[in-house]
């Protein structure tokens, strides 16, 4: 198990011994600084070379937004010294930053930069050490809009659910709007809405808080990005009303009997408002081609938002038509 380790270990001495033996310290010496000044005649010697780097957007103003992204990738050649084309390869950072105020305004929500006319203050260090740049594609479009403030109506997207016999009866926002910067070509929108809120089995009226949906470009003025929403709920009830069948026009008729009780639910806080006024019942029928006596079906025709018919009794009806020639 030992004999090859030992092997081994003699192998090398007799190697390194030999290697001694060949190379003095002063030919390896030599050999060191002959390589030194190759590689500093090669570096020092110029080259032309492809270079990517990115050129970047800075300060931009509060009351603008960027719709694309703030830096674009450029290629060029540069012709420089083998040293600078290391550096750019593998240490130096390649990027060029444009000012907002330097940019030239083509459209609402354009403006471009062209790279052929940055000053010399502003070039970077890579740029000032390299003798030639030729440009694949100078000039660089910065998608760019203006910002307006504006006041949007708010709208809750919730989806309610409520224990049987309950209804709603209104819904309160603390805040109905907010203020906003929108961009300028978004000018026609006039709501905001809230994310999505699944509520169920209500029997109560309850606040809740609410998430306004703020698009991603936009900014809130002044406002929290939170509502309350109130939902008041309110007991359904029950009531029954004896109502006239409504008789058609030019017609001389007799319905038997003549009125109808008409069963609805109705939230509670309004079930002493209703009247036999509020809602009109209907024979369904055009008096064509009918019979004596034969029953017609009676229907509610109006009637309050707020009412749910449940019956009609009786729910036919006979009649008899009299002719005055």
């Amino acid at each position: 198990m030992l004999i090859i380790p030992s092997m081994l270990n003699t192998v090398l001495k007799y190697v390194i011994r030999q290697l001694n033996k060949t190379f003095s310290k002063a030919y390896v010496i030599s050999l060191i600084i002959a390589f030194l000044l190759w590689a500093l005649i090669k570096f020092s010697a110029l080259y032309q070379e492809r270079v990517v780097f990115n050129v970047k957007l800075k300060h931009l103003p509060e009351s603008f937004i960027l719709l694309s992204n703030a830096s674009h990738k450029v290629t060029c050649s540069v012709k420089t010294t083998g040293f600078r084309i290391l550096l750019l390869k593998y240490w130096e950072s390649e990027t060029v930053e444009v000012e907002f105020n330097d940019l030239i305004k083509i459209n609402p929500q354009e403006y471009r930069f062209n790279l052929e006319e940055i000053k010399s203050r502003n070039k970077p260090n890579w740029m000032k050490h390299v003798s030639q740049i030729q440009y694949e594609n100078s000039e660089i479009l910065f998608q760019v809009e203006e910002l307006f403030e504006k006041r949007l109506k708010i709208v809750p997207k919730i989806e309610l659910g409520f224990k049987q016999g309950y209804i709603l009866e209104n819904i309160h926002l603390n805040q109905d709007s907010i203020d906003v910067l929108m961009p300028k070509s978004l000018s026609d929108i006039k709501e905001i809405y809230t994310y999505q809120k699944q509520i169920g089995d209500l029997s109560k009226s309850e606040i809740f808080e609410l998430s306004i949906d703020i698009p991603k470009l936009w900014k809130i003025v002044n406002h929290s990005t939170k509502v309350e929403c109130q939902v008041v709920v309110d007991q359904l009830t029950q009531g029954i009303v004896s109502i006239p069948i409504e008789k058609e026009n030019g017609i001389d008729i007799k319905y038997f009997p003549s009125r109808v009780e008409v069963k609805y639910s109705i939230p509670s806080k309004q079930f002493n408002a209703i009247n036999e006024n509020d809602i009109i019942v209907k024979v369904e029928s055009s008096f064509v081609e009918l019979e004596q006596n034969e029953a017609l079906k009676v229907n509610v025709v109006s009637k309050p938002s707020s009412v749910e018919i449940l019956s009609i009794s009786p729910s036919e009806v006979e009649f008899l038509i009299f002719d005055n020639e």
